[in-house]
This record gives structure tokens, sequence and C-alpha cells, in this order.
């Protein structure tokens, strides 16, 4: 993925800080990630990828890339957690943050109740283990949550 995103930023992306590719029919995942990384079954985890990879010497973004994979958006029903993902994406590429708030969403130690889901911050980096199923399995999934805005302040 970094060499790839450095031959983009030497080339055509220079002038652009924030690349955006609609990958329609999978090729640019596949060569991102190896052949068959595309496959709609992979789509909880390589729906959307990317991030940035070229920063300043006072740290900070001068480019970032960003893929969506277009075969994970075939269907109305793929377009939620393909968004979900999205969210993260930018969200991680622009620096929003997290804390340790309703970990047990994660760890179910102890249970998490519907509030702690409700409250599990998006931006976390580790996302509950909801696989394809994010959007039943988190309510809201593409609304960042009080903790997500608190901590990009």
């Amino acid at each position: 993925m970094a060499s790839l995103c450095r031959l983009i930023s030497k080339t055509s992306a220079t002038s652009k800080p924030l690349a955006v590719v609609y990958d329609n029919d999978g090729q640019v995942i596949d060569a991102l990630l190896g052949v068959g990384a595309s496959d709609p079954l992979l789509c909880a985890f390589n729906s959307v990828v990317g991030g940035a990879d070229r920063f300043s010497t006072d740290a900070y973004i001068i480019h970032a890339l960003i893929v969506i994979n277009g075969r994970c958006a075939q269907n109305p029903a793929e377009l939620p957690p393909l968004k979900y993902r999205l969210i993260r994406a930018l969200g991680r590429t622009l620096g929003l943050d997290w804390s340790q708030a309703n970990n047990n969403v994660r760890t179910t130690m102890p249970f998490p109740s519907s509030e702690d889901v409700a409250g599990f911050p998006l931006m976390h980096p580790v996302e509950p283990f909801c696989g394809s199923a994010i959007t039943t399995c988190i309510a809201n999934a593409d609304q960042l949550r009080m903790d997500d805005r608190a901590r990009s302040l």
C-alpha cells in the first residue's frame, strides 16, 4: 500500500492533499492487497483502504490516499457498512481520536449494555466484532459519537 501511495504521490497526485479513488471493479484493491482482495466476501476488511502517506517535517499531512472498493457497493444494502468504513478511514486520515470509553463493547467484560454499544467510539482502532453485520450490530454506525467529536478538538 505504502509503495503504491508513494508512486501516486510522486506522479499526478502531488497537488491534491487528499485523493479518494473509487475502484469500480476492484482492480486497484487487488493491485494494492493481492489478487482476490476485492472479493465482496472480504468487504468487512477491504471495502475502504488507505490513509495518510506523506507528512511534512513538522508532522502535517501532505498527502493521503483512500481507495473505495466498488465491489462492496453493488446494492443499497451494502452502502451503510461501506459508509461506516469510509467514515472511519476519513476520520483516521484527518486525525480524529478516541478514548477507552465503553471499551467493554470490544472486550465483553463486563458484558456491554445497549447504552455501552450506543456510546462506543466510531473511531476506536478496533471495531466491535460484527463482521459484515456492522450496521445491525451497532445502531447509527454512520454517525460519530460524542467521544469521537470531543477527542478531535
